[in-house]
C-alpha cells in the first residue's frame, strides 16, 4: 500500500509542477489492435505529460480471441459427456497497463504549422487479471440424443502469471496540439492464455496452440490532448502524519478508499458540462 501511496503522492506533485507549463498537459487515447494470437484489443489510456519530452500513461486492456474455444471431452469413466457452458470466460483477457512514455522532437507540417509528427516509445509492465478464472462444464449423459444437462462442475483454472512487460513504440500525427492519429507496435512477453494452459478439465488439457516466445500486436488509436484534468488539492499534513512511524491508522489512511476520500479532491473536468 505505500508503494501506492507513493505513486500517487509522485503524480500529484508532477501535476503541481505542471500548473506552470502552457501547453496540454493530459492525453485520453483510444486504441484497437491485433496480436500475434489471433486476438482483437482495445485499449483506453490516460497520459500525464508534465514533461515536453517525458510523461506517464495508465490504460486498460481488453482482449478477445477471433476464434471461439470450445472445451469438450468425455469424462474419464466414459458416463457422461461435457462441454463449456460459457466460452466467453477463456475467450477474453483484462489487464492494466503502466508506462512512462519518452518522445521524440517533433517534425512540424503545414503551411500554418499546425501539424507535428513525432515518436513515442514506452516500456512499462502489463498486470492481468484476475489471476484465476472460474469456468463452468455442463455433464450430459454418454448417449445419442441426448442434451439434457444431468449435472454442472465449477472448475479454477491455474494461476496466471500476473505480471508481464512491453515496450511500445508508436508514430503520432498531432494536429493543432490537440487531435492525435497513432499507429503502434507492441512487444511482450504476455500470454494472454497463461493460467489456462496447465489446467486439466477432467482429464483433458485445452488446445490453445503453442505458446509464442513473443506477443506481438499492430496498433491504430485516435486521442486529445487538454490542458486541465481537473484541480488536484492535496493536504501536505496528511501525507507527513500518514508516513509517520507508530500511527495507528496508517494502514486505514493508506487504503484507497482513504485516498481518494481524504488525500485527493477531484472535480470534473473544466471541459465537461456541469
Amino acid at each position: 500500500m505505500r508503494g501506492i501511496f507513493v505513486i500517487i503522492l509522485l503524480i500529484c506533485s508532477l501535476s503541481v509542477y505542471g500548473q506552470t507549463e502552457k501547453r496540454p498537459l493530459w492525453k485520453i487515447q483510444l486504441e484497437g489492435a491485433l496480436d500475434n494470437y489471433n486476438r482483437w484489443e482495445v485499449e483506453p489510456s490516460v497520459t500525464f505529460q508534465p514533461f515536453k519530452y517525458a510523461g506517464i500513461g495508465v490504460s486498460f486492456l481488453f482482449s478477445k480471441s477471433l476464434d471461439g474455444i470450445h472445451l469438450n471431452g468425455v469424462s474419464a469413466d466414459k458416463k457422461f459427456r461435457f462441454e463449456l457452458n460459457d466460452e466467453k470466460v477463456l475467450s477474453t483477457h483484462l489487464a492494466c497497463r503502466i508506462a512512462p512514455q519518452f518522445y521524440t522532437p517533433s517534425w512540424i507540417l503545414g503551411h500554418d504549422r499546425e501539424y507535428a509528427l513525432y515518436l513515442t516509445f514506452s516500456p512499462g509492465i502489463t498486470c492481468s487479471f484476475p489471476p484465476t478464472k472460474h469456468i463452468t462444464l455442463a455433464y450430459f449423459p454418454n448417449s445419442t440424443g441426448v442434451w439434457t444437462p444431468h449435472h454442472y462442475e465449477e472448475i479454477t483454472t491455474s494461476r496466471a502469471e500476473p505480471l508481464s512487460f512491453q515496450l511500445k513504440t508508436s508514430v503520432s500525427l498531432e494536429i493543432e496540439e490537440s487531435l492525435i492519429i497513432s499507429l503502434g507496435y507492441t512487444l511482450s512477453n504476455l500470454d494472454p492464455y497463461s493460467g489456462l494452459r496447465e489446467t486439466v478439465f477432467d482429464g483433458n488439457m485445452l488446445n490453445l496452440g503453442k505458446k509464442r516466445p513473443f506477443f506481438h500486436s499492430l496498433s491504430i488509436g485516435i486521442g486529445w490532448r487538454f490542458k486541465k484534468l481537473g484541480r488536484i488539492n492535496v493536504r501536505p499534513s496528511f501525507l507527513f502524519c500518514s508516513l509517520l512511524p507508530g500511527n495507528p491508522h496508517v494502514y486505514q489512511r493508506l487504503s484507497v478508499a482513504g485516498i481518494l476520500l481524504r488525500l485527493v479532491q477531484i472535480q470534473l473536468p473544466e471541459f465537461l458540462p456541469h
